[in-house]
């Protein structure tokens, strides 16, 4: 690799053997670096390619600009999010989600309250991601000496989230209120009383949010393998009550704008519902 300019002492941009810029840190890697100079493996921590050059150019002025040891913090979180989440993270979250806790430091500092009326909805839906959020509020606070609420932790979760599914941050809290309100209009259903203590009561969330998430981001013909109905017939049989609250669900995210559930998706909620519901018939 051949160095094009130090950003800071730690961070330098460079060319990679396929002529392609990318950023690469490491202690004292810039430190009196000259254009066209070799760097070697054993000097790197961290290489960042971004998707494209804009990218790129956002994330070196970003670098630029900000404390190494944010700079730092940051990567750190994102490493333990890859290891703990066992997902591909896309490089963008090294720019918005270091960016984001610029901010909130600022707002700390500057005695300006927040909050993040979505804790609640992160806590239950993306449980291992708002661990990643406190893990990344403790970190903070070891290595930047700055204690940012609880609330932080989920916005980092979400940041997290949107990494992990390549989706921009506002459609990840847009799906999470569309996930909540799914979830509130089960439990209003009469006929359904869901059993959180269950030991299917995981699964049932985790079913219900990514049936969610796929439905915001599957093609339009994504769901043509999808369409048995003769499951549904089945499972409106056995499962009468839990299949018309699927049928509810499945009509309230359509009139949000999110395509139609496939048969075979409804039969499969109903099912999920099935399991947790403390009304269910002994089938």
């Amino acid at each position: 690799m051949n160095i094009i300019k130090a950003i800071n002492n730690n961070v330098v941009s460079c060319l990679d053997d396929n002529g392609q810029e990318i950023i690469v840190m490491g202690k004292g890697i810039g430190y009196n670096a000259k254009s066209c100079s070799k760097i070697y493996e054993n000097q790197v921590e961290k290489i960042f390619r971004m998707e494209n050059q804009k990218e790129t150019d956002k994330l070196k002025i970003l670098l630029s600009s900000l404390p190494i040891e944010q700079i730092e913090v940051s990567h750190k979180i994102v490493e333990y999010a890859h290891n703990i989440l066992n997902r591909q993270l896309n490089e963008n979250v090294y720019i918005t989600l270091t960016d984001h806790i610029n901010f909130s430091i600022y707002r700390c500092c500057n005695g300006m309250d927040f909050d993040n009326v979505l804790t609640n909805e992160v806590r239950i839906f993306y449980p291992q991601e708002f661990a990643v959020g406190k893990y990344a509020l403790e970190l903070i606070y070891t290595n930047l000496g700055y204690k940012l609420p609880e609330a932080e932790a989920a916005s980092i979760a979400l940041h997290i989230v949107n990494a992990e599914y390549d989706s921009s941050i506002n459609k990840i809290v847009q799906i999470t209120k569309i996930t909540q309100k799914a979830m509130e209009l089960i439990e209003k259903d009469e006929n359904i009383l869901i059993n959180k203590s269950s030991s299917r009561y995981d699964e049932f969330l985790s079913h219900l949010k990514f049936m969610v998430l796929r439905m915001f981001s599957e093609d339009e013909d994504s769901n043509k393998n999808m369409q048995d109905n003769n499951l549904k017939i089945l499972i409106k049989n056995i499962y009468p009550k839990e299949i018309a609250c699927a049928e509810n669900v499945a009509d309230f995210l359509h009139a949000q704008g999110v395509k139609s559930l496939s048969d075979e998706e409804v039969a499969c909620l109903a099912i999920n519902i099935h399991y947790v519901n403390l009304k269910r018939r002994n089938i």
